[in-house]
């Protein structure tokens, strides 16, 4: 009995994330480099390490009233995410945090450090876990060590713009494989997806 139901349940789990990636993809495509430099400041002075490409996904969200903080009204939104809920209260058990500097208080039990604050946009910083780094090394394989983030909130009229841009730095030898790449995009837009659905019923 258990066999059948893994029989079926398997491919359509399979069959479902394959459509919520396509999905998401078609929805929030990486923009442009000139269409995201009329935005907010996308990582203006990115370290060097992160390499030169910025991935960026943006939202427009109508909104039927006004919002007095738009940044922070996002911050909230994109931070409530269950999945980050999760990875920051697996930080406050393990204490895992990242010891890096921080221009104000840390987001997500100190997960995200930040870098530098303004009115429309914040940057901060991630690690991956150094136990995930260590399996990687002992395999020789490479990966996605960490890198900067910018959320970004401005309102144009009666509506609210949000943007996501993340630039990454490798940990190891070569290039960031295809499918590595493809999920950390895919979660990249699952967040910005769930901040602005969030956003659209409280903005109604």
């Amino acid at each position: 009995m258990s066999k059948r139901i893994a029989a079926v349940v398997l491919p359509t789990a399979i069959a479902y994330a394959v459509y919520r990636i396509h999905t998401l993809n078609q929805q929030y495509p990486l923009a442009p480099p000139s269409q995201a430099q009329r935005l907010p400041a996308v990582l203006p002075a990115q370290p060097r390490k992160y390499g030169d490409e910025v991935d960026y996904i943006y939202a427009r969200i109508p909104i039927g009233r006004e919002v007095d903080d738009p940044l922070k009204t996002y911050l909230a939104a994109f931070y409530s995410t269950w999945t980050l809920r999760v990875e920051g209260l697996l930080t406050r058990l393990t204490g895992c945090a990242p010891d890096i500097p921080s221009d104000g208080p840390p987001f997500v039990n100190g997960l995200f450090p930040v870098h530098s604050y303004s009115t429309s946009s914040v940057i901060v910083e991630w690690r991956t876990p150094e136990a995930v780094l260590g399996s990687f090394r002992k395999r020789g394989s490479t990966v996605i060590g960490g890198g900067l983030q910018e959320l970004s909130a401005v309102v144009r009229e009666k509506e609210m713009e949000i943007g996501f841009a993340c630039a990454q730095w490798v940990e190891g030898e070569g290039h960031i494989g295809s499918t590595q790449m493809a999920l950390h995009r895919f979660y990249m837009r699952f967040l910005l997806e769930s901040a602005r659905r969030r956003l659209e019923r409280q903005l109604r």
